[in-house]
């Protein structure tokens, strides 16, 4: 989260926006705003479909970037409440890929100012969401490889636990043929 949160906040000057975003499908598929950076960006976190979900989905279905230089007049997908209120006008929003080039999210930029994006800050934003994309996977990567230790652990435990109540269940049935054998060795039970 704070590697994205960084990487959100050295894209504004960067790409010379207002805000920038990197949102990724929670459990449900609705696209989460995981990490912002930008004066007033904050209102995007509440607000999941109304803030470009349309262009953000068609972004990570079809892997390829997306620049308008005045999202107010794109008839494609309209203008969603929160984008009208915050008076946005250019819009970038390119895929986040993965190793096996799969699209797992999309970073988000927007400008006040009607923009026409370059050839050079397209390419750019996609360099960041490059970097993006690995951060979250080597994160998921982590967490995945911390929840196999715990569970390899409860194995482990559990196996102990086992071999200790067998090896006590054991031991008291063979300490009594062993006294047995004693006796019967020093003629306690006759010839």
């Amino acid at each position: 989260g704070h590697l994205l949160h960084q990487l959100t906040e050295q894209a504004l000057p960067l790409l010379n926006v207002d805000h920038v975003l990197v949102r990724l499908p929670g459990n449900d598929g609705v696209l989460q705003t995981v990490a912002l950076a930008g004066k007033g960006a904050e209102r995007y976190r509440g607000r999941l479909l109304q803030s470009g979900a349309g262009r953000s989905s068609w972004v990570m279905e079809n892997r390829r970037p997306l620049a308008i230089k005045d999202v107010s007049q794109d008839k494609v997908f309209g203008l969603g409440h929160l984008m009208r209120e915050m008076g946005v006008k250019g819009f970038l929003c390119v895929p986040l890929i993965s190793r096996n080039q799969k699209s797992i999210g999309v970073l988000q930029a927007t400008s006040l100012k009607e923009k026409e994006f370059t050839q050079e800050e397209i390419a750019l934003a996609q360099q960041l969401a490059a970097g993006a994309a690995v951060a979250i996977e080597n994160a998921r990567l982590f967490q995945e490889l911390q929840e196999k230790s715990r569970e390899l652990e409860e194995a482990y435990k559990t196996k102990s636990a086992f071999l200790n109540t067998m090896a006590h269940e054991l031991r008291t049935p063979l300490n009594v043929l062993i006294a047995t054998m004693q006796l019967f060795r020093d003629g306690f039970y006759g010839a």
